[in-house]
């Protein structure tokens, strides 16, 4: 048995805040001595600079130095020693402009650079600009450059926002940590949680909400400003450079997200998830509503979802990554009832009395979902909330059908139309002239999934190429990266333009006809006395717009001998599955899997 005891969750939270903090101070501090040793003293040099008295200057010598940095980049400074007569004695000056440190930010250094090596060949003066209170102090370039302070300003907002951001979020995380623990935390430990404490469940998008905004406005000024310096270097025929204009393109699509997520509070508000029981129950029925601030239309639907997630976190520091992976779903259509307010969404399911009970908000272990989608709603409604499930032996009542929920036949019905609307958006199930069942699943039936496939795979080729082109590692990372590409692109274009028509009779047997681009490039049939069984498969995981986890479902036959076969795939969730397989089975005799 180990004798370290393990930290209890206020120590492990305290320790938490403090290590945010530290890391916080230390980009503050960072973003801060920029300001004070950079950008301050550059403003001010130029103000004083105002004042200064002109006088001409003879060049005593004038280059433009080029500096390669390790990563590729080349930066450039000017250098000039000059002779300048005030009062009557003479003076060396070698301060070219205000900041004389070396850059990339656009043309400036370049065009000063070329302009004292022309008037040095040709002997012309120059202006030298003099302190009237020391004339030893003089400079050729008076002129403050609003780009470089744009540049540093980006730098400072990055390092100092990021710094100041992590303290704020560790000082609130030391508060919450310092609360006295709830006196009824050991009979009913989701009390000593804030966010669970009340039946009124808060949803997750006040922090998506701001995450996308903050990241949005960081990654839209730096990528502008970074594209801005590199598009020339582009144009001059330096493609790879073309990759920086990926952090403004990626800036716009955060900030829609945010844009989004602001007009959505702003039309309905807050919209807490309201529980009875609270907690909701394992083993046991739970309702849920939650108020919506308009009157819906009768083309309105909302469409809920319970998930239990297993959550974990892997790394550290840049590596850190949450991964979530589904253990249970429930799905179904909610109730809308007219309220003197507005609409309120109505939903009940059943748990499971297996799975484990929810970890600490945050924390890895266990995590409950409700999902919400609203469909032909104004503007648009989704939101998810991390719901506090435990083993309590409480359950809500459905016994009688009521006002609120409608009958269970109702229920039943919506439920299995959003099934089959599953079914549909991936499989055309229907009946043939001769009565024989046909599934026929189209050309880029799962196109979310192979989509971000396709396109990492042609931006791997391209860099690839490039990669060869200037011989990286003797060209072995372009045949790496272009290896990697061609792969992805190769499995991703299968995968988008293969169609699959599944025929099955029970006297004339089952066959699979697969097309790619509609020219047939396999054909199976199996005698009618060869399949004994249905069953599904889970295929894979997928994100559904970062919010959600969805299950992707396969139909299988099983032969009597052999391998099983796929009559169908790319079903979204277990339940569109199942019911596709109870299709099958009632057309076919075949027996299918509980």
């Amino acid at each position: 048995m180990s004798l370290l005891k393990r930290p209890s969750l206020r120590q492990r939270r305290r320790n938490g805040a403090v290590w945010l903090g530290a890391f916080g101070s230390i980009f503050f501090l960072v973003g801060l001595g920029f300001v004070v040793l950079a950008m301050v003293p550059t403003v001010i040099d130029s103000v004083r600079m105002r004042q200064w008295e002109p006088v001409q200057a003879q060049l005593l010598s004038a280059r433009l130095e080029s500096l390669r940095g390790s990563k590729g980049g080349t930066t450039y400074r000017a250098h000039a020693t000059y002779r300048y007569v005030v009062n009557g004695q003479t003076h060396v000056g070698q301060r070219v402009a205000v900041s004389n440190t070396a850059d990339n930010v656009g043309d400036f250094w370049y065009q000063l650079g070329w302009r004292l090596e022309s008037a040095h060949r040709q002997g012309k003066p120059v202006t030298a600009w003099v302190n009237p209170a020391d004339p030893t102090d003089a400079v050729l370039d008076r002129s403050l450059r609003w780009p470089l302070l744009g540049f540093w300003g980006i730098f400072i907002a990055i390092f100092g926002g990021v710094g100041l951001g992590m303290m704020v979020w560790g000082r609130h995380n030391w508060r919450k940590a310092a609360q006295p623990e709830h006196p009824q935390a050991a009979t009913q430990p989701w009390m000593q949680y804030p966010e669970w404490a009340s039946p009124a469940i808060a949803s997750n998008l006040r922090a998506e909400r701001w995450v996308f905004t903050v990241m949005g406005v960081v990654f839209l000024g730096f990528g502008g400003v970074v594209s801005a310096i590199a598009l020339p270097d582009a144009v001059n025929g330096r493609p790879i450079v073309w990759v920086v204009l990926l952090f403004p393109f990626f800036g716009l699509v955060m900030c829609w997200q945010a844009f989004k997520g602001w007009r959505q509070h702003r039309r309905y508000g807050a919209a807490a998830l309201v529980l009875s029981p609270h907690p909701a129950p394992l083993g046991g029925q739970v309702s849920m509503h939650l108020d919506l601030p308009l009157q819906v239309g009768p083309q309105a639907r909302v469409v809920m979802a319970l998930s239990c997630l297993e959550r974990s976190t892997s790394g550290s520091g840049d590596d850190r990554s949450t991964s979530e992976h589904l253990q249970w779903e429930d799905e179904g259509v909610a109730r809308l009832v007219p309220t003197a307010a507005g609409t309120r969404v109505q939903w009940q399911t059943a748990l499971p009395g297996h799975l484990p009970p929810s970890s600490p908000p945050g924390e890895d272990g266990t995590a409950w979902r409700v999902s919400v989608d609203g469909q032909g709603l104004e503007d648009g409604f989704s939101a998810t909330y991390d719901i506090p499930v435990f083993a309590t032996g409480a359950s809500a009542s459905f016994g009688a059908p009521d006002a609120m929920f409608g009958t269970a036949s109702a229920h039943q019905a919506e439920d299995e139309a959003l099934l089959r609307e599953r079914i549909g958006a991936v499989c055309r199930v229907e009946m043939d002239m001769q009565g024989r069942l046909v599934l026929d699943q189209p050309y880029a039936r799962m196109r979310r999934a192979q989509l971000p496939w396709l396109f990492m795979g042609v931006v791997f080729v391209i860099s690839g190429g490039y990669l060869w082109n200037v011989r990286a590692l003797g060209g072995l990372m372009g045949i790496l990266f272009g290896g990697l590409g061609l792969l992805a692109l190769v499995l991703s274009l299968w995968l988008l333009l293969n169609r699959r028509t599944t025929t099955m009779d029970r006297s004339q047997g089952t066959t699979i006809v697969r097309r790619l681009l509609g020219l047939p490039v396999s054909t199976r049939h199996w005698d009618a006395q060869a399949m004994e069984g249905l069953s599904v498969h889970r295929s894979y995981g997928m994100q559904v717009n970062g919010r959600r986890p969805e299950s992707i479902w396969q139909v299988r036959a099983h032969p009597r001998q052999g391998k099983p076969v796929v009559l169908a795939d790319s079903i979204s969730g277990e339940g569109a599955a199942r019911l596709l397989m109870q299709d099958i089975a009632r057309h076919t005799g075949w027996r299918a899997a509980t």
